[in-house]
């Protein structure tokens, strides 16, 4: 569909112009056949040197934006200091404490029964 609207449509209609300025250059008196083909000729020459006069495009620079990789993923810094624990094992662990805490507490206000748990050995419940 873009080669449709952007290179034939335009092609054609400058065919269309070129077409009817021959035949009308031709029914003009006084104009010959060498003499139009050299007209055609430096036509030519002219716009093929103004093509090459025009510059390229050149990409825009993405200067602040974050570098990737060839699959497109996001590269993280070399210098990237990775924490040894995440707020989340923060709190399971600051959890577990206080639990325990309060196991302590509870087996050392009871009457000194059997089924109080060791310091340092697992009861079973988290």
């Amino acid at each position: 569909m873009k080669l449709g609207w952007k290179v034939l449509v335009p092609a054609a209609l400058v065919w269309l112009l070129l077409i009817a300025a021959v035949r009308a250059l031709r029914n003009a008196e006084g104009i010959s056949t060498g003499q139009l083909l050299m007209i055609g000729g430096v036509v030519i020459v002219v716009i093929v040197l103004l093509t090459l006069l025009i510059p390229e495009k050149q990409p825009p620079e993405d200067e602040g934006l974050v570098t990737t990789t060839g699959g497109g993923h996001p590269v993280p810094p070399l210098d990237l200091k990775v924490p040894e624990s995440t707020p989340r094992q923060k709190a399971l662990e600051a959890r577990r404490r206080s639990e325990g805490t309060k196991q302590t507490e509870l087996s050392s206000s009871g009457s000194g029964s059997s089924e109080r748990s060791k310091e340092g050995e697992p009861d079973g419940n988290l």
